[in-house]
């Protein structure tokens, strides 16, 4: 087990000894379905991520910035007045698809991801 940070970093780079390939379970098992470019190796992955990285330049995410803001303000204020949450249910679990959604204008349920309509409390961000 790796913990220190030049051993994260080394462990990382050396893609050879600590391989992403076969999984991401400690206990493995073939998924139906790779992850990729997680679930790969140098080189196959910097193929993979080639084709993903202009999608996740500042330039191409800076649209996601204000709908990022407005919906973890959102979240945050559905539990601030408890003091406390459940946070991969409340926060951690909606956030990921939010923004993308926002770029999209889907919805979630009730909640909708558009930018718009923004708690008139705010949370720190």
């Amino acid at each position: 087990m790796v913990s220190g940070y030049e051993e994260v970093i080394g462990a990382a780079q050396n893609w050879e000894a600590f391989s992403s390939a076969h999984g991401l379970a400690i206990k493995p098992s073939p998924p139906a379905v790779r992850n990729l470019p997680v679930e790969a190796d140098s080189p196959e992955q910097r193929a993979y991520k080639r084709l993903v990285n202009p999608y996740f330049t500042p330039a191409a995410v800076a649209r996601f910035e204000q709908p990022t803001r407005e919906l973890v303000t959102r979240l945050i204020d559905d539990f601030i007045d408890a003091g406390s949450c459940e946070f991969m249910d409340a926060f951690a679990r909606p956030l990921p698809g939010g923004p993308v959604s926002a770029g999209w204008d889907c919805t979630r349920g009730s909640r909708t991801f558009s930018g718009s309509g923004a708690s008139s409390r705010r949370a720190a961000v």
